[in-house]
């Protein structure tokens, strides 16, 4: 990636982008992009037209699409594991002080309210920096994968609502993740235990595993949104001092008070609120109501605060009330569609039928693969990550003879669903208060 780099963040609202919680992670790839839906196109009867014509036509639909990849490591995996599945959970370990318990259970798909915002910053030829949002992140597949020449990857298939090219890179204050260790396959167990039987740690080449969400990433409707319209009026006499507005969760620098809307709407931008979200008129504040006017995309938002202890005179103080509600529109955030198909497989050096004969006979497995470090965290505690899939079924293959290597033998699998355990469970034991 050059010098550029990616920052994430965890979202409160979809599609806003926060102003703080930014995480830096050292992923492999720059993989977004904007997607074009539709162009739609007017082909009227009229003569001597060589093409299409150029005022028919329009572009809908533009959404984001990208993938985050990067290594399996003991720290900085959370944000991302946390975007993915059904629930997620984080506390101390148990006796412990440093070392932190995540788990992450992929049951009904990943609910409302876990979208994520990336931000990737593209240098360019002069060194300079442009900065791409790409906002209301949902996880749509998330694949995990190790081999024995690389480390632990893990890649999370993403769709976004329309991206963001600033004209000004925001203020950011990002904290960047020092992932401490990357696992690779010497740290690596992987456990196949037939159900009702004993398990064995097998010497295999090679484990991947792949859970899609089946996301609806379409939904799209004949509805125009409606702005949000949120209106602040002072009261008292306002002589002097500041004021600072909070607005989509970016709280302001201070602001003079007798400030005009568009010095009130940079200060705006400034603190991270993306340019064209929010258009501010009237004012100043102290003497004129301040209309603050959403894109309407962002439907309905929470009220914005304004902090007048700062400013001086009479009993200055403001007021917020919302004259319009919001209502979203064209897009909503992608919710689960159906019924999803995680798969797997292993690569295995054959030593004997067994796993033929439980392909063939359709005999239920379940698998542990587990990932741990060989520094601790403190005590006897050392950071690992554990894999669990309580129910598969292998859906292949013949062992394989070759004419060059030893007789391999490919073992995919589809995952299950027992009704009682989650489809599959990640355990973090790491370092990593945040997640």
């Amino acid at each position: 990636m050059g010098n550029g780099y990616a920052l994430h963040a965890s979202e409160s609202t979809w599609g806003v982008p926060p102003a703080s919680g930014w995480r830096a992670l050292e992923v492999n790839v720059d993989g977004h992009k904007t997607a074009i839906g539709s162009t739609l196109t007017h082909k009227g009867l009229r003569a001597a037209r060589g093409a299409p014509s150029s005022t028919g036509r329009r572009l809908t639909k533009i959404s984001g699409t990208g993938s985050i990849e990067l290594p399996g490591s003991s720290n900085g995996l959370g944000i991302l594991l946390r975007a993915a599945a059904s629930t997620a959970a984080s506390a101390l370990h148990s006796g412990g002080t440093l070392a932190y318990d995540q788990v992450y259970e992929w049951t009904s798909g990943p609910p409302s309210g876990r979208s994520i915002s990336t931000e990737i910053y593209r240098d360019r030829r002069d060194g300079s920096f442009d900065a791409y949002t790409y906002p209301g992140g949902r996880v749509t597949s998330m694949e995990v994968g190790q081999t024995l020449d690389d480390f632990l990857q893990f890649k999370f298939a993403m769709n976004y609502r329309q991206p963001i090219r600033h004209a000004t890179p925001p203020t950011r204050t990002p904290v960047t993740v020092d992932p401490d260790l990357l696992y690779a396959w010497p740290d690596a167990t992987v456990t196949l235990t037939p159900v009702g039987g004993s398990g064995t740690a097998e010497c295999i080449e090679s484990f991947s595993l792949v859970l899609p969400n089946e996301l609806d990433v379409d939904d799209w409707c004949l509805r125009s949104g409606v702005s949000e319209v949120q209106t602040i009026t002072g009261s008292g006499t306002w002589s002097g001092g500041t004021f600072t507005l909070t607005v989509l969760g970016a709280t302001t620098a201070a602001i003079a008070y007798g400030a005009n809307a568009a010095t009130i709407g940079a200060a705006l931008v400034a603190a991270g609120v993306p340019s064209g979200f929010v258009a501010v008129s009237g004012g100043p504040v102290g003497t004129t109501p301040l209309v603050l006017t959403y894109d309407a995309s962002l439907g309905n938002v929470a009220a914005a605060t304004i902090d007048t202890t700062s400013v001086t005179g009479s009993t200055p103080a403001a007021s917020v009330a919302t004259t319009t509600a919001g209502v979203s529109g064209e897009r909503h955030e992608p919710m689960r569609a159906g019924t999803p198909a995680p798969t797997g497989a292993l690569a295995w050096r054959y030593q004997d039928p067994r796993y033929y004969d439980a392909f063939v006979a359709g005999q239920e497995f379940s698998l542990s693969a587990v990932w741990e470090g060989d520094e601790v965290i403190e005590g006897t505690t050392k950071p690992s990550l554990r894999i669990e899939v309580p129910s598969l079924f292998f859906s292949g293959d013949d062992p394989e003879i070759s004419v060059d290597g030893p007789t391999k033998q490919a073992l995919p699998f589809e995952v299950c669903d027992n009704g009682t355990d989650p489809v599959a469970t990640i355990t973090l034991v790491t370092s990593d208060s945040t997640f």
